[in-house]
């Protein structure tokens, strides 16, 4: 996982949770420009979801041409999918990114939850300036990584 090439416009990061979709913007200083919360509905088919979201993203956000979104569950990085996730399995051998991508005509990024979030504290919170950090996220699993030197150690523990 690494920052955009381009840094003169917006970044848009979306985390899907079992209920929630949530998306932050952030300006090519770092700083928070804006945050969006919408009510993801269990049972109905996750992905037109997540389309209608960042169509909503776009107003609210302005300009963007790619985006991160983060998963609960392992993500298969050579097929691009989602290789398990307890909370979504109709997501399972799908080609999420391509989907999106085509729906949305938007790059897109998908990563662990745990990971993402990792990184982020790596690179924008208690881990800033840090060369090494070990991240654990507590919730309804435990999953944990590695940042060493500048690269996200993508080898999921989850206890």
């Amino acid at each position: 996982m690494s920052f955009p090439d381009n840094n003169t416009e917006n970044a848009v990061g979306v985390e899907v949770t079992t209920s929630t979709l949530r998306a932050v913007c952030i300006g090519a200083d770092g700083a928070i420009v804006d945050a969006h919360a919408a009510p993801l509905i269990r049972g109905n088919d996750v992905l037109p979801q997540i389309v209608g979201f960042i169509n909503e993203l776009r107003s609210k956000f302005g300009t963007f041409d790619r985006i991160g979104i983060t998963f609960p569950g392992l993500i298969h990085r050579d097929s691009r999918r989602i290789a398990f996730s307890s909370y979504f399995p109709d997501l399972h051998g799908i080609d999420v990114l391509g989907e999106l991508e085509a729906k949305t005509r938007l790059k897109v990024l998908i990563e662990n939850d745990a990971n993402a979030a990792g990184f982020g504290e790596f690179s924008f919170g208690a881990g800033r300036d840090s060369r090494n950090m070990f991240y654990v996220t507590l919730g309804t699993g435990v999953p944990a990584g590695t940042n060493l030197g500048t690269n996200l150690n993508l080898s999921l523990i989850h206890i």
